[in-house]
């Protein structure tokens, strides 16, 4: 009897501690929006097509943070298309999920300030035109990975 109560107590916080995990995990649409909106606004000012949303290319970008979550660190992606990744310390922005995508967009605009240029370069690719995101979190990090159609 202890032990199916054990079971019992296991699985049912198990599935109250993942169904919480999933309510953070989800990338609100306001966020999305927003850093888009703020990549849209740089290749505006350059006189380049809008970014769209792709559904195929989103479920690469999950599939990639998902990797990088379960690594828990940041490897290179070796497939053709243009990746952008951010990180964030999950002790240390404590509310800063539901806002990861504008705060990675912004991230990847400074560190063009800081010698860092190639998540800016793939913001303004003239041959980029489509976009995915995706978004994990392992034990210590956030990901957010962009996806794009084309390398810069």
């Amino acid at each position: 009897m202890k032990s199916i109560f054990l079971i019992s107590f296991v699985t049912f916080s198990f599935v109250g501690f993942s169904q919480n995990l999933s309510k953070n995990l989800h990338l609100n649409k306001y966020d999305i929006t927003e850093g888009l909106r703020i990549q849209n606004d740089i290749r505006e000012s350059f006189g380049l097509k809008p970014y769209k949303m792709d559904s195929t290319l989103n479920r690469r970008a999950q599939e990639r943070s998902n990797h990088l979550a379960i690594i828990d660190s940041i490897d290179i992606s070796t497939d053709e298309l243009g990746e952008s990744v951010f990180y964030a310390e999950r002790y240390n922005i404590d509310q800063l999920y539901k806002s990861l995508f504008k705060e990675a967009t912004v991230n990847w605009i400074v560190t063009r300030e800081q010698g860092s240029d190639q998540a800016y370069q793939q913001i303004t690719s003239e041959k980029a035109t489509k976009i995915g995101v995706g978004f994990a979190q392992s034990l210590f990090n956030y990901y957010v990975v962009a996806k794009y159609d084309s390398i810069y």
